[in-house]
């Protein structure tokens, strides 16, 4: 059963946010009131990389590389602050909302750093092993490698969808012992379960063979380079939720799809979080089940912030520009300042 409207609460602790940052809530464009479109378009419109861009490979075991994509401001000094971004589920650092958000925070004078998940895009030829919701000991490689190479500097982590998931799982998971400094997280499946079925509902089909057409083509590219990795007979018309349990979990080493979703879902890792945290989301999102936010424990260092509408990590506002990329940048202004003060 759907949630229509956003407890009263979650309502007011988003409009003091809003205040408190400089923003204004987010209205939708009249002709993208829609969480679809919201969803989709944003996805459609082409974004110009940033020219300097260098790549630097992670190698997080013999098999298993990544690849980190740099953009460093000249005027970037080594105490300033860093800002780690994570893709979604089939993104990769080249997905329109990474170049989008790594051009203004470059603008703003901050070091970027986007992170390409192992078997995503240009990784697949480098990793013998899946990507799934799971990976946090990757995200905890990146952060570790980033703190190797500036120690100095400050990170704010920005995860998005199931790279948020993954981000708030590394997080829960280190405790007092982050690395990081401070996180926003963006649309992110706390439940993968409650998500996976609601991507499964007639109404979001759309969404659901988009993931299961380009994991499936992940699952092919990686067998080219790893003949080993074998693919089970996928029937025709399968879910994500069928496509997880007979190829993402037991090639990520878990019985089930079931088990696999609860393993790693990061509702259950959140209140071990001792870090600053924002978690933002729209309440029509398609793709992501937004109950486990209802449900989540009250903790002074999270904020959990809810839009009416959105889409997924669509945000695009009546000025038809990207709110939710002037909602990171005011967030990340206003974290840099509380931690000044400590």
């Amino acid at each position: 059963m759907e949630i229509k409207t956003i407890p009263k609460n979650i309502e007011n602790n988003s409009q003091s946010f809003f205040d408190d940052i400089g923003i204004s809530p987010f209205k939708p464009l009249n002709l993208m009131q829609g969480a679809f479109v919201q969803t989709f378009l944003p996805a459609l419109i082409p974004q110009i990389d940033l020219r300097k861009t260098r790549i630097a490979e992670l190698h997080l075991s013999e098999e298993n590389k990544i690849n980190i994509a740099i953009n460093k401001p000249r005027t970037w000094q080594e105490k300033d602050r860093i800002v780690m971004m994570v893709h979604g589920l089939t993104g990769t650092y080249q997905s329109n909302y990474m170049i989008r958000m790594a051009r203004k925070l470059f603008s703003a004078g901050y070091l970027v750093i986007r992170v390409n998940m192992r078997s995503c895009e240009k990784g697949f030829v480098k990793s013998r092993g899946t990507n799934h919701s799971g990976r946090s000991e990757d995200t905890r490689a990146a952060v570790a490698w980033i703190h190797r190479q500036w120690p100095k500097a400050p990170i704010t982590l920005i995860g998005f969808s199931l790279g948020g998931n993954i981000s708030l799982k590394m997080a829960g998971e280190d405790g007092h012992e982050s690395v990081v400094e401070n996180m926003i997280i963006v649309s992110a499946p706390i439940d993968l379960s409650a998500s996976a079925d609601k991507l499964s509902l007639p109404k979001n089909r759309f969404f659901d063979q988009y993931f299961v057409k380009r994991l499936t083509q992940e699952a092919v590219n990686r067998r080219r380079c790893f003949p080993e990795m074998t693919i089970p007979e996928l029937p025709k018309g399968l879910n994500l939720i069928s496509f997880d349990h007979l190829y993402t979990a037991p090639h990520g080493g878990f019985s089930s799809g079931s088990e696999y979703y609860e393993s790693c879902s990061s509702k259950h890792f959140i209140s071990k979080i001792t870090i600053p945290t924002i978690l933002i989301c729209a309440n029509d999102d398609p793709i992501i089940d937004q109950r486990a936010y209802f449900e989540l424990i009250s903790q002074k260092n999270i904020d959990v912030v809810f839009t009416q509408k959105g889409g997924h990590l669509g945000f695009i506002d009546q000025a038809c520009t990207s709110w939710m990329d002037h909602f990171l940048l005011a967030s990340i202004r206003k974290m840099a300042k509380q931690t000044d003060k400590i």
